[in-house]
């Protein structure tokens, strides 16, 4: 994930990691990262959210690849 995140542009400041286990006893695993995005003072989530997470989705399923051309 952190490349990824990285090669669209963000810089990882920091990672907690979560063990969840249900009474079931299935086992998840979340990360909550705080990140920064260095280009804009400022960034409007709703209008960036749809085309991060797009872009995301298809690095993670190998539609696109993970590289720095991601950053634009």
């Amino acid at each position: 994930v952190l490349p990824i995140l990285e090669h669209l542009g963000l810089s990882v400041m920091a990672a907690r990691p979560y063990d969840i286990v249900l009474k079931d006893g299935r086992r998840f695993y979340i990360n909550n990262f705080s990140v920064h995005y260095g280009e804009s003072a400022e960034i409007k989530i709703d209008d960036v959210q749809d085309i991060f997470q797009d872009a995301f989705d298809n690095v993670w399923h190998g539609r696109a690849e993970n590289d720095g051309f991601n950053t634009s």
